[in-house]
């Protein structure tokens, strides 16, 4: 019985498939970022001058349905990291940001934070309210800026579909999001100048 248990065991866990690496970027305060995932969860690896740290995080305790399918990170207050996620949720995609709380003597400077955005039990990382959310074809996160390393702003472009010299019919949605404010508010769009241009080629 306990063989058979064992090889049960066994055949499951070489079944469980592997996390998704959804994307590296080099930060110059963090070193070599590593985003992968797992359905609703995120791992987070910073590998810098041969130190490693790992975190992570669940949505599914604020978004119970949500799958992320694509994440992108930037640097944010120096050593903070901001991540942008797109997280399906049936037809629809939601783009939230996901803010580390590594740093906790910065916490006062903003107010405090509302504690009902926490992700984890730790109180590492804050779920933002949607920026905007789409059907159909998803936007792509192209980037996420930090203006001056130390500062509290960022810059984050989404764009949907693509230019061709070819096709005629052609189009490129874009929006940016400007944040030269940024805290540990639900709201992201609070203090943010948000850009929405699109349509076809001329």
């Amino acid at each position: 019985m306990i063989t058979i248990s064992a090889a049960i065991l066994c055949l499951t866990l070489a079944q469980k498939p592997a996390p998704t690496i959804l994307g590296r970027e080099f930060l110059p305060t963090l070193g070599l970022v590593t985003l992968s995932t797992e359905g609703s969860r995120v791992d987070v690896r910073m590998d810098k001058d041969g130190a490693k740290r790992e975190e992570s995080f669940d949505i599914s305790g604020l978004v119970p349905h949500g799958r992320i399918t694509e994440a992108r990170c930037g640097s944010w207050l120096g050593e903070e990291i901001a991540i942008v996620l797109a997280i399906r949720e049936g037809e629809t995609t939601r783009y939230r940001l996901a803010l580390s709380v590594f740093g906790r003597q910065r916490v006062p400077d903003f107010g405090g934070i509302d504690g009902s955005h926490y992700l984890d039990p730790s109180q590492l990382w804050f779920l933002t309210d949607p920026v905007f959310e789409s059907t159909g074809e998803p936007f792509r996160i192209v980037a996420v800026n930090d203006h001056t390393n130390a500062s509290d702003a960022f810059e984050i472009t989404f764009r949907r579909g693509w230019l061709s010299r070819i096709e005629d019919s052609a189009k490129l949605e874009e929006k940016v999001l400007f944040n030269s404010c940024g805290g540990y508010y639900a709201d992201v769009r609070k203090y943010s100048v948000f850009l929405e241009r699109g349509g076809s080629p001329r």
